[in-house]
């Protein structure tokens, strides 16, 4: 069977819908650009592009975990946030758009150039504690967790971000 992105993109939408998932239509596009390995730019100028099998697989198992409920974010691994891309899994919850405020309160009482310290307690993913770094130069911070496994993925997203010098990690309750 053939299966073109513009279809593949139509077919998972559907599916989703029929599924009662809100938002079928970015859900299915988010995981289509990683099932199939393409830009969101790359699916709508070339639409006729043909997927593999292990590509239709892929997708086929991204939309039967979506269809339980699993977010978005844990079945592809990433989660965008404020200006920075974050990896995400089952170990760390989901950054949500609210928690954005957090990060805007922050950044309106500290100038840009400003030398500062934060504090981020229950770090998880370092959403809050990445955020604020990769938005204020002069400015470090310490994430502290409970959990190891969040601590591992928080650690991971500063080294991709370029932030594991400005950013301490620390397990502690």
């Amino acid at each position: 069977m053939t299966l073109t992105l513009v279809k593949a993109w139509t077919a998972a939408k559907d599916r989703l819908k029929n599924a009662g998932i809100d938002q079928p239509s970015i859900d299915a596009r988010l995981m289509l650009e990683v099932a199939a390995g393409v830009t969101r730019t790359e699916i709508v100028t070339d639409p006729y592009r043909e997927l593999t099998d292990e590509q239709i697989a892929t997708l086929d198992a991204y939309l039967e975990r979506r269809a339980r409920r699993e977010p978005v974010s844990h079945i592809i691994g990433r989660k965008g946030f404020w200006k920075i891309l974050l990896q995400v899994n089952k170990n760390v919850l989901t950054p949500r758009p609210e928690t954005e405020v957090i990060v805007d309160e922050v950044l309106k009482a500290f100038p840009e150039n400003m030398a500062f310290s934060m504090l981020d307690l229950g770090v998880g993913s370092g959403t809050i504690l990445l955020a604020v770094l990769a938005e204020r130069p002069a400015a470090k911070g310490l994430g502290v967790d409970a959990s190891s496994e969040a601590l591992a993925v928080a650690r991971e997203n500063a080294a991709n971000l370029d932030l594991n010098n400005r950013a301490a990690l620390m397990h502690g309750d």
